[in-house]
């Protein structure tokens, strides 16, 4: 022990990578005194190697002594032993999450040797549930433009544990950008950011890159893509999205899974299912059996929305109603049919009130202007 503070610094760098080795796993409180003076030694091999032995500690090395010498070490000349000292906080985790080691990590996000940024990155997955500050998720969002992939997926990964914390103008800008990074992994990890953060990124810019990412070659980054898409709601609820959606479906990615289609739908056009909304989701039911089970029941509870359908659309949907007898129609009040007929009088409303009659085994009687049911 005698060795590790002696003067010579030659003798110093030999003890401590002896005591490294020996240390093992046993975090006294003697050994963390040696480790932190080891932080502050002039040696810089000495410092690298008190780094690694707190690292190998973990959170049991965690006190504030420990940390404050780490904030130091975050500052070295040394890029080994800054990339060592990310390591340390990286172990240490969420508890090693002050002020002062946050701010030294952002720091590093900077800095000019890749391996450093990675490292700082590992270390803030780890502390991101305890710290949620502005600067921190500036920081991993000027890191997704990273020009090592390793570094951007470790940003996202961070970032996904924000979700709605996440939203903001730096950050959406900088997802919008990663649709189209050369990294499958980071495009589908764009997706489930924007998806956590539950329509708070739904901008005209997001949803359009949204729709862009629905042709990619991925499969994952397309499913990754509805859901986002899905999780914005009525502000994505319009019949180029939709269209988009369903043009995935049918094209090159026809082995998108129609759950996560028709689940995007029927999410979008719950609080939205405007005129022609609706008239696009009944053109494309055809194609889907999946989507018109999702939408059809949100369809049929919009009446404002299916008071404006003309003509052929209702044809069209009385067509699907037969072709699919899973349709029960249970949850759809028989008098709503009749409602909307009367409001509109449009006739072709008519093969679609017969039809419901029968699956709900309603007998109608109309006497001139009167309508008589008896169930």
């Amino acid at each position: 022990m005698d060795a590790l503070s002696n003067q010579d610094y030659k003798i110093r760098e030999k003890a401590h990578k002896c005591f490294e080795k020996i240390v093992n796993e046993v975090a006294t409180d003697e050994v963390i005194d040696i480790l932190v003076k080891a932080l502050y030694d002039e040696s810089y091999e000495a410092r690298f190697n008190a780094c690694v032995a707190i690292s190998k500690f973990g959170a049991n090395a965690e006190t504030n002594e420990v940390l404050t010498g780490l904030v130091k070490a975050l500052k070295d000349d040394y890029l080994i032993v800054v990339w060592a000292a990310c390591k340390a906080l990286e172990n240490i985790g969420e508890k090693g999450a002050t002020d002062e080691i946050v701010n030294g990590l952002i720091r590093e996000l900077l800095n000019d040797c890749w391996d450093e940024r990675e490292s700082a990155c590992h270390a803030l997955v780890k502390m991101v549930e305890k710290v949620a500050t502005n600067e921190l998720i500036v920081g991993l969002a000027q890191a997704l433009r990273d020009i090592k992939p390793e570094v951007r997926i470790l940003a996202c990964e961070a970032l996904e544990k924000f979700g709605e914390k996440a939203a903001r103008h730096e950050t959406i800008a900088a997802l919008i950008d990663a649709f189209y990074d050369e990294e499958s992994k980071v495009r589908v990890l764009s997706c489930k950011i924007l998806e956590k953060m539950n329509g708070k990124a739904a901008t005209h810019e997001t949803i359009i890159g949204l729709m862009s990412a629905l042709q990619d070659k991925e499969q994952d980054v397309r499913a990754c893509t509805c859901k986002a898409l899905g999780s914005m709601g009525e502000k994505a609820a319009t019949t180029e999205v939709i269209t988009a959606l369903m043009t995935a479906l049918d094209g090159r990615s026809s082995n998108l899974p129609s759950d996560a289609v028709a689940k995007a739908i029927a999410n979008m056009s719950e609080k939205s299912a405007t005129p022609e909304v609706t008239t696009c989701l009944i053109n494309a039911l055809k194609r889907c059996s999946s989507v018109f089970f999702a939408v059809f029941d949100k369809i049929m509870h919009s009446p404002n929305a299916v008071k404006e359908l003309d003509s052929n659309t209702l044809s069209k949907l009385y067509s699907y109603m037969k072709d699919y007898s899973e349709i029960n129609l249970a949850g759809i009040p028989f008098d709503r049919f009749i409602k909307v007929f009367l409001e509109t009088r449009n006739n072709a409303w008519l093969p679609l009130i017969v039809y419901a009659a029968l699956l709900k085994v309603i007998a109608i009687t109309v006497i001139h202007d009167k309508m008589i049911m008896d169930s």
